[in-house]
């Protein structure tokens, strides 16, 4: 099992001195290791001063849209501000203007990294960005908001999505999760970058018994990275001005500081981080041939993947630290499919091993991958993709059991109704027939068995896979699993080339042409599979 590491976030540092004090005093009690700091708001200037006071508290950007005057000036940012006040548009009027497409982009970018730039100048580190009631989930910011923090290099952005059971107790936080998932969606549904296996808090805002629930929520905790949102402050007549939560600040105060909670978080099952302390290295730990054999070897195919196969690395890690074993623990191979960019080059400065096949068949990559592999469990997932925090964990869950091997399933980084559409007759198939895609595993035994992948197969190579490994399993009455809360997330870059009708009737017309073994079947494969890249 992996550590239980959790991240105890307070939002609104710099709302006011009065809640910065008690954000102050929850973080000297133990009870708060992470703020995001508001850089336009009245207190500012005193949060930085005590930030600078409290180098064991990491300090991210509570990026504001909402509250108070843009920091890049009113005219720099037009859509995003009243003309007639030159501040901020409310919430209800930005959630209006973001449905109907009426905010630009751009205006969300110079906003973004003038605040990124206000919270930097102070000197603090950044380890996180997220933002001032969860605007930047919404259409039109979302996309321009990742920009703005990739440029920046933070690696850390918050997606503020918990699982709706644990909102049930709750109506308004129940309606505020299903309204941000709404948003996600329309705002293209990109998960990336994904750094925290579970995100908590939406369902403790203005709840009564608010220490018990943060109990119950400790003692819940699953392995990986957990960021638990607070509101801790103290209340004063400038806090009206600003925010409607006012006096529920100390009562959440009241709560994180009780000696029970605090008795709770020094035990020694969970770690107390920051975001700083677990952001993802810049590489992977390199085998030496002398070595004891990893766990898992994950094996990447990849052909001109220099756009995508950095943030699947990054993903890795992130699931590598989560796990909590040794570092070698896990290998990473690339296996290079005869790249003219810098894909080789990409895995072998971030420390992944390099197998070379030349032939293009993506059958034979993975098996050229699976070749030099030393792990006891193999693991292949596409360049494209992001792994889930707690991938590695549910794999050893599942073979502890008679599982032979198995797979995560997938969810797209972005959505749209023809999309949406693919994937659920996907999701039905593969219900029906126990098959699914996304990172795909088995035992170092069983891939031998069966071969591994066959490498007359052009395409749907891994449902070829599965057949084989499901007819091997069957007489040892073993299976194949399909693994729940680890989805891998995958990019939708064939609908984007390709077009959201003609990609899925593409496939659909390779599966016709082969059921009748039309040769043109194979100059589809050619084209949409193998000549394309985007």
């Amino acid at each position: 099992m992996g550590r239980k590491r959790l991240v105890i976030n307070a939002d609104d540092f710099g709302l006011t001195p009065a809640v910065n004090r008690g954000i102050w005093e929850a973080h000297e009690a133990g009870c708060v290791t992470s703020a995001s700091l508001l850089v336009n708001l009245p207190g500012f200037d005193d949060a930085v001063q005590r930030a600078r006071r409290a180098p064991a508290l990491g300090i991210g950007l509570h990026v504001n849209l909402t509250a108070g005057a843009p920091v890049a000036g009113a005219d720099a940012v037009p859509t995003l501000c009243d003309p007639q006040t030159g501040r901020f548009h409310s919430l209800r009027h930005l959630a209006a203007r973001s449905l109907c497409g009426r905010i630009a982009p751009e205006d969300v970018m110079r906003e973004c990294s003038a605040q990124i730039a206000r919270l930097r100048d102070t000197g603090l580190p950044i380890t996180h960005v997220d933002s001032h009631r969860h605007v930047h989930l919404f259409p039109g910011i979302w996309k321009p908001f990742l920009e703005a923090a990739r440029r920046a290099g933070i690696r850390i952005v918050r997606l503020p999505l918990e699982r709706l059971r644990h909102t049930l107790g709750s109506t308004s936080a129940l309606a505020e999760q299903l309204s941000l998932r709404l948003a996600h969606r329309l705002g293209g549904g990109a998960i990336a970058p994904r750094r925290v296996a579970e995100f908590r808090g939406s369902a403790l805002l203005d709840r009564a018994h608010y220490r018990d629930r943060v109990l119950r929520i400790i003692d819940s905790l699953g392995p990986g990275l957990t960021e638990l949102m607070v509101h801790p402050g103290y209340c004063d007549a400038e806090i009206e001005q600003w925010d409607r939560y006012t006096w529920q600040r100390e009562r959440e105060l009241r709560g994180l500081v009780d000696p029970a909670v605090r008795e709770r978080l020094e035990r020694d099952d969970i770690e107390l981080v920051h975001f700083g302390a677990v952001a993802p290295a810049r590489s992977f730990t390199r085998h030496g041939s002398g070595r004891s054999a990893p766990r898992f070897s994950v094996v990447i195919p990849a052909y001109n993947e220099t756009r995508y196969l950095p943030r699947l690395l990054d993903s890795i890690e992130v699931a590598r630290a989560a796990y909590g074993a040794a570092p070698d623990a896990i290998e990473v191979i690339v296996a290079d499919n005869a790249s003219t960019d810098g894909t080789a080059a990409i895995a072998a400065e971030r420390g992944c091993r390099v197998a070379r096949q030349p032939i293009r068949v993506i059958s034979a990559v993975r098996n050229a991958g699976a070749a030099i592999a030393r792990g006891h469990v193999l693991a292949f997932i596409d360049a494209d993709s992001e792994l889930h925090p707690n991938t590695f964990q549910a794999i050893d869950q599942a073979l502890e059991h008679d599982v032979i091997g198995g797979a995560t399933g997938v969810t797209m980084d972005r959505w749209n109704p023809g999309i949406a559409m693919i994937f659920t007759i996907q999701e039905l198939a593969g219900r029906v027939t126990g098959w699914d895609t996304g990172l795909v595993f088995c035992r170092r035994d069983a891939f031998e068995a069966v071969g591994g992948y066959d490498e007359n197969v052009m395409y749907s190579e891994d449902f070829a896979f599965y057949g084989a490994l499901r007819q091997f399993a069957r007489p040892r009455r073993q299976r194949f699993v399909r693994l729940r809360g680890v989805r891998a997330v995958t990019s939708a870059r064939k609908f984007e080339q390709f077009g959201n009708l003609k990609w899925p009737l593409a496939n659909l017309a390779v599966l016709g042409l082969t059921a009748i073994h039309a040769r043109r079947a194979r100059a589809l494969v050619e084209r949409y599979w193998y000549r394309a890249r985007g």
